[in-house]
């Protein structure tokens, strides 16, 4: 299963079985856009 929502411009959240990945270039340090996070369920 996979779900992928598309919250604004640049932020992303995409869902797996086991996986749960933000995406949002905003959260990372300056001049440095990709950044991603994996939390696990």
């Amino acid at each position: 299963m996979l779900k992928i929502y598309h919250i604004r411009n640049a932020t992303m959240v995409i869902e797996t079985e086991n996986n749960v990945i933000l995406i949002d270039p905003m959260l990372g340090k300056k001049r440095n856009y990709s950044k991603f996070y994996l939390f696990k369920i």
